[in-house]
């Protein structure tokens, strides 16, 4: 939806054209590089991420050109952090981790898929899943949702009192370093 200036008028910006099906994941994070006046979003259903132009009259989805390219399944929030400018954008894949791609130029026309920071394997098999990345002062982190969690009796939601927060800033600035390492 597109909201005029004055905060008046709303009007449709973007339609998927299948929007009935919800058996199917459809897109999930949305995230902005306002200088460029782009927008991310991370499409399920195709496992790609989709570029849109933020000054056109309407959305248009256009897939971000990656490489090497690998197809996303099952992915959840995304980021660009702040303190990377809008040049790296980080992907929560539920089980997989945090997967990281780099666009030198914050266009989002084409994007380096640097890598991904694993997921724990003791927290996968507690029932531990990524639903996001997080920054936090100069830190990066991922998010984890325990979903098997035993329901409490009587209640509708299990008995997780915590979710943990895992530091990944390093593994993040190690793909990064290799990456830029690479075009040397």
């Amino acid at each position: 939806m597109k909201v005029d200036p004055k905060g008046g008028a709303v009007t449709p910006w973007y339609v998927p054209e299948t929007i009935n099906n919800t058996a199917v994941s459809g897109y999930g994070g949305l995230a902005t590089v306002t200088e460029n006046d782009v927008l991310l979003s991370n499409d399920n259903a195709k496992g790609e991420i989709l570029r849109f132009d933020l000054s056109k009259e309407k959305g248009e989805p256009v897939v971000v050109k990656r490489e090497p390219h690998v197809s996303f399944g099952g992915t959840d929030a995304i980021l660009l952090p702040p303190k990377y400018g809008g040049s790296v954008l980080l992907v929560s894949e539920n089980a997989v981790g945090i997967t990281v791609l780099r666009s030198k130029d914050k266009k989002w026309e084409t994007a380096e898929h640097l890598g991904t920071v694993p997921n724990d394997e003791d927290i996968v098999r507690t029932g531990g899943i990524v639903t996001a990345p997080l920054q936090i002062g100069d830190k990066i982190f991922m998010i984890e949702e325990f979903f098997a969690d035993p329901f409490v009796p009587g209640g509708v939601a299990g008995n997780r009192t915590t979710f943990p927060l895992f530091d990944i800033t390093d593994k993040v600035e190690k793909l990064l370093a290799a990456a830029t390492g690479s075009e040397e």
